[in-house]
């Protein structure tokens, strides 16, 4: 898993049959994909072929940096490996997420925070919601709320959100960064002020 080449070739020669699911630590997924290329007559074996050159042409575009950032989320194939419940080996052998999230704190909060749109998901859906379960920590459900909503992380320093960016893009979606503009400053009251203030008259 640490050249990206060969990860590559991989994936564009054995995606059919699950091998790449299995160097990412997703035994699982490896397997059913490995099955299921056999009991359909080759059909998904075809299918998740096809999935593999698309990720083998999505890796070599990447670079060294993007390629081990992102090494254990790529998942182009059926089933997902987040439908079976297997999020990669990063999980499973303590390390940490790719991407995380940390929410603002009282630390932080002196720091300009941003915020990630998302304005489509591009050709892999799959793919972009699996990124945001990933860059969220949550659930499905949840990724899709966020999908619907337009915002895929929020309040998080510069660094995180360049590399959720990175990572959204690299699954297909079409996203942009902002800074996280304080909202409550903007409301009614602090616009219009106390109402009970008559001050000014």
């Amino acid at each position: 898993m640490g050249n990206k080449f060969i990860f590559a070739v991989i994936s564009v020669f054995t995606n059919g049959i699950g091998i790449p699911a299995f160097l990412q630590g997703k035994k699982k997924t490896g397997l059913v994909r490995l099955i299921l290329a056999f009991v359909t007559f080759g059909i998904c074996g075809f299918i998740n072929g096809i999935l593999g050159i698309l990720q083998g042409i999505q890796v070599m575009m990447m670079s060294n940096e993007e390629f081990e950032e992102q090494k254990y989320v790529l998942d182009k194939g059926i089933p997902s490996a987040k439908m079976l419940g297997e999020a990669g080996e990063y999980q499973s052998s303590g390390e940490s997420a790719p991407v995380s999230a940390p929410r603002a704190t009282d630390e932080t909060s002196s720091e300009t925070l941003y915020i990630v749109y998302i304005y489509d998901c591009g050709f892999d859906k799959n793919a972009v919601l699996q990124a945001l379960i990933e860059l969220r920590d949550c659930s499905l459900e949840e990724a899709l709320e966020a999908v619907n909503d337009g915002v895929a992380i929020q309040d998080v320093p510069e660094d995180v959100a360049d590399r959720a960016v990175k990572m959204l893009q690299a699954a297909g979606a079409n996203v942009e960064k902002d800074e996280a503009y304080d909202y409550e400053a903007f409301s009614p009251e602090n616009m219009l002020g106390d109402p009970n203030d008559n001050s000014w008259i």
